[in-house]
């Protein structure tokens, strides 16, 4: 009987170390678990962060973009408006210019012509 009685002690404290053994092992993969998530919870703050701060540069790099087109707008519009006005006094000193050269042909024309009755009137 005593063998028996030591197979079943035996038996009891193998199954018992085993247990332990096992609830040692959930307790490690528990921690190991707990570990891992305020690892995995660090980083992606750590990512969030990050992508907010670079989302601030990004908004103000987007508003000094913004101004400058603004600027830049406005002196192409300025330099448009120049242009126009350039051009409508080009225009104007071209018409000018026309005018001259049409009253400098009819000049000389007249003067031709009167050239004509002077030597007529000398012959």
């Amino acid at each position: 009987m005593d063998s028996i009685t030591d197979f079943f002690s035996d038996f009891q404290t193998r199954r018992n170390t085993m247990v332990k053994n096992s609830e040692n092992k959930w307790n490690d993969v528990k921690v190991s678990g707990n570990q891992l998530n305020t690892t995995l919870v660090d980083n992606v703050n750590d990512l969030i962060s990050n992508i907010y701060h670079n989302q601030k540069i990004i908004d103000q790099k987007c508003t000094k973009l913004q101004d400058q087109a603004t600027k830049s707008l406005s002196l192409h519009s300025q330099a448009s408006n120049d242009l126009v006005k350039f051009e409508k006094e080009f225009l104007t000193v071209t018409s000018i210019v026309d005018w001259a050269r049409s009253i400098e042909k009819k000049l000389k024309g007249i003067h031709h012509y009167y050239q004509k009755i002077e030597n007529s009137e000398k012959n």
